[in-house]
């Protein structure tokens, strides 16, 4: 399966042509949106149009700048988009955990007691969508520390996650490390194709 991901386009014009023209060369079979597409829900209903045009299985969650309840409802109303917050999904063979929104908590208690209660789901391989970077990696270090999440680092350690897509952090976009037996990667909003 080949995967276009991207975060954190915000509303951005030319982000939206680059994905755009990405999906166009490299036909992927489902696209990763790992949250923050709009700038506080601003044209929110344009950009989930423009999402569903891309044509492909969109795999959505939402970040900081959206609310849950407003992007469930968009991918409610959508042809091709699918909501994953909180869900486990599987999709041409791949399993796929979500957990949207945040971005500023060091732990998200909601998404443990999520896994905890699906452990048995996630002891093959899946790929995790979160908005937040895992805590300790190349994916949340700023000058003044790392400012990523512990649950999410915690769960790609102990399950068996091989790629773990995130956004949020704008000074990392576009860097990819590993961390336990997952590949990390920050796509940002020029997004990055991925071959599973």
């Amino acid at each position: 399966m080949k995967l276009l991901a991207f975060a954190d386009i915000h509303n951005d014009l030319p982000s939206m042509k680059r994905i755009q023209a990405a999906v166009k060369k490299h036909k992927p079979d489902v696209v990763v949106c790992a949250g923050d597409f709009t700038v506080f829900e601003h044209h929110i209903g344009t950009m989930g149009k423009w999402l569903d045009k891309l044509g492909r299985d969109v795999l959505v969650i939402h970040g900081n700048h959206e609310t849950e309840e407003h992007v469930r409802a968009l991918c409610r109303k959508s042809k091709h988009l699918t909501f994953i917050h909180n869900k486990i999904v599987t999709l041409n063979g791949i399993t796929f955990l979500g957990h949207g929104g945040g971005g500023f908590s060091t732990r998200e208690p909601n998404f443990e007691r999520f896994v905890k209660k699906n452990t048995a789901r996630l002891k093959n391989d899946y790929v995790l969508v979160t908005h937040a970077p895992p805590r300790d990696t190349i994916l949340d270090k700023l000058p003044f520390g790392h400012v990523g999440c512990k649950s999410y680092a915690d769960t790609i350690r102990k399950t068996a996650c091989k790629l773990a897509i995130s956004g949020h952090i704008h000074e990392t976009f576009g860097k990819m490390g590993r961390l336990g037996g997952a590949v990390i990667i920050n796509p940002g909003p020029t997004g990055k194709v991925i071959q599973l």
